[in-house]
């Protein structure tokens, strides 16, 4: 007790001695208590080592796909880039990108990511491609893994997906070009295989009458004598200018930006690019102005594309799920994939739809938007044609997403 009563009087004596203080400098600024906030640590996990965040970049650099893959990476290297810059994830910590080239074989995809699944803590990007193939192991090793671009069923499987996905592209132009009537040219890929399979289910009621292979030694005298007015192109990009090239005088060609972007226009056609973000112009949204600086200051020789701009805009997400697990404290892999799945809105910048997981149904995008390339700034001088968000489209991409 005595020394209880010491420490009240020495309280005691201390308050009035600030009292008379107080009063003695009438003029002197009020005490202000600072609250600080201490970075909750997070502990060292997969791909987090306490100081760098590392993440994997599975790409096509040297295959037959290389062309549109390398693009897309100078998107993932230039957004990182422009976060590390700025101080890094969290203000604090660096990303370090592991580029693994999987030659455009699935089977060497697998290997490789096998040999970094323990170093790294997400898979930033992976190549349509090999994604399909991947998708077990993937899930296996719970990683949260970006897809270069979206399909109705890679949306459901707890991908980190972004953008329209690609039947959607077919589906709505379908819905919003109700005089046209539809011819579709795709490839042997997984993603020419999705597209088969939305044209299957439009079918002639919509006015899809016709599938061609882009491979077919008659696909020009096919398109000539098919009696449709648009063309639905969704090929590999090697194989864009063939499918473009086929096309006969009179008719409408449709292609992803992604693809069409650069591809000669036969002369008597037209071109409709299909996008869900924007053209590539500063002031276009907010997101251009942010990728323009950071494309100058840390990738300057990289040639503007939709591509590019993709690449760059697929991270976005990754970014926001990665800082919520700093903000939660915890960076192990099966937290953010579980966090992934129930991730609230995401601002895309303009640079496609937002995106809101958070609510039930999640909220992705589904703007389809229609622009005519011209030759101007490298042709992405894009004209803006219309913007259509078509009412029951879900019901059609859950039927795709169940059958694979």
């Amino acid at each position: 007790m005595r020394f209880l009563d010491r420490v009240g009087g020495l309280r005691r004596l201390l308050v009035a001695a600030l009292v008379l203080l107080a009063a003695c400098t009438e003029d002197a600024p009020p005490t202000v208590l600072v609250e600080t906030t201490v970075p909750r640590p997070v502990e060292r996990t997969t791909g987090w080592d306490g100081e760098t965040i590392r993440l994997a970049v599975l790409a096509d650099v040297s295959g037959v796909g290389a062309a549109l893959d390398r693009k897309r990476i100078a998107g993932v290297e230039t957004f990182w880039a422009g976060v590390n810059a700025a101080g890094g994830v969290d203000g604090r910590f660096a990303v370090e990108l592991l580029i693994l080239d999987h030659h455009g074989d699935p089977a060497r995809a697998a290997q490789l990511l096998e040999e970094v699944a323990d170093e790294v803590l997400a898979l930033a990007f992976v190549s349509e491609t090999v994604l399909d193939a991947l998708l077990p192991q993937v899930a296996e090793l719970g990683l949260v893994a970006v897809p270069a671009i979206a399909t109705a069923s890679w949306e459901t499987a707890g991908l980190l997906t972004f953008g329209l996905p690609i039947e959607a592209g077919l589906i709505s132009s379908v819905d919003v070009l109700q005089d046209a009537s539809w011819c579709v040219v795709v490839d042997s890929s997984d993603m020419g295989r999705r597209l088969v399979a939305t044209a299957n289910a439009l079918g002639p009621e919509a006015g899809v009458f016709g599938l061609y292979d882009v491979v077919n030694p008659d696909l020009v005298a096919l398109l000539d004598d098919a009696a449709c007015s648009h063309v639905y192109v969704e090929v590999r990009l090697h194989l864009t200018q063939i499918a473009v090239a086929a096309v006969p005088p009179g008719r409408t060609i449709v292609v992803r930006s992604e693809l069409g972007h650069g591809a000669a226009r036969p002369d008597g056609t037209r071109v409709l690019l299909v996008d869900d973000g924007t053209e590539w112009r500063r002031d276009a949204a907010p997101g251009m102005a942010r990728l323009l600086d950071d494309l100058a200051a840390h990738t300057p020789d990289a040639p503007p594309s939709p591509a590019l701009r993709n690449g760059y805009a697929s991270q976005i997400q990754l970014l926001a799920l990665i800082e919520a697990g700093f903000a939660e404290g915890d960076l192990r892999r099966d937290f953010l994939l579980e966090e992934a799945a129930d991730l609230p809105l995401v601002d895309m910048l303009g640079l496609s739809d937002d995106v809101d997981r958070s609510v039930d149904p999640p909220e992705r995008p589904r703007q389809l938007r229609l622009f005519t390339p011209s030759d101007e700034g490298g042709g992405l001088g894009w004209g803006f044609v219309l913007s259509h968000r078509m009412a029951g489209l879900e019901p059609q991409l859950s039927t795709l997403a169940a059958a694979g």
